[in-house]
């Protein structure tokens, strides 16, 4: 009875809003208006040809209401969209990745971001989505320092260079000749994918797919 109440006044304190458009929500509404839900159920998966990957796909384009809801997950403190977000990967790989992977890891940020944001999205992104398919979820990555954000970068080239040597494996054991799923929030150029996916390889992977939430 107390927690029905509960959550009564938070919802007119805080009328929930959909995860995407953030406009509010109806009674009986969960998560995500329904013309949103109609337009995700719409979307085809994204696919890009990654050196070393055997397959890279994400679940959403980053432009319009997917790019400010992601802003507002990983800027604005909505840790809470995660779960949508899980769920939303997880049926996108198992739809295209199932069979293809023994683990799951994430590309990490650097421990002066997580104080600052509170959270990695990554890790929420892949704990949330590996639990949602029951699969074995590994933190095989660190981060050796705290580069600047990649969006900071004016060019291919200064991307690639921002995070040269900024990724270590940190327990081979874990991937060690297993088949890697790497997840990660946002696509751009790739690099950052792509040199953790080499880590991975270099320590003993056999193999890396990757699954990002959105791609440009």
């Amino acid at each position: 009875m107390l927690i029905r109440l509960a959550n009564t006044v938070l919802d007119l304190l805080f009328p929930p809003r959909c995860v995407l458009c953030h406009a509010f929500l109806e009674k009986g509404e969960e998560e995500i208006c329904p013309k949103c839900a109609k337009s995700v159920l719409s979307l085809q998966y994204r696919q890009r040809a990654l050196r070393p990957f055997v397959r890279c796909i994400s679940a959403l384009p980053y432009e319009g209401v997917y790019r400010e809801s992601i802003a507002r997950y990983k800027f604005g403190g909505r840790r809470f969209y995660a779960e949508t977000y899980a769920a939303w990967l997880a049926a996108l790989i198992r739809e295209e990745l199932d069979g293809s992977f023994d683990v799951m890891t994430w590309i990490p940020i650097s421990r002066k971001r997580l104080r600052k944001r509170g959270f990695d999205q990554s890790e929420l992104l892949c704990r949330g989505a590996g639990e949602f398919l029951g699969a074995e979820v590994v933190s095989a990555l660190r981060k050796t320092r705290d580069n600047p954000p990649q969006s900071t970068m004016k060019n291919a080239e200064a991307r690639k260079q921002n995070v040269r040597d900024v990724f270590a494996v940190s327990d081979p054991e874990q991937i060690r000749g297993k088949r890697v799923l790497l997840l990660d929030d946002i696509l751009t150029t790739g690099n950052s994918m792509q040199v953790c996916a080499r880590e991975l390889l270099r320590a003993g992977a056999q193999s890396v797919v990757g699954c990002t939430l959105a791609s440009v």
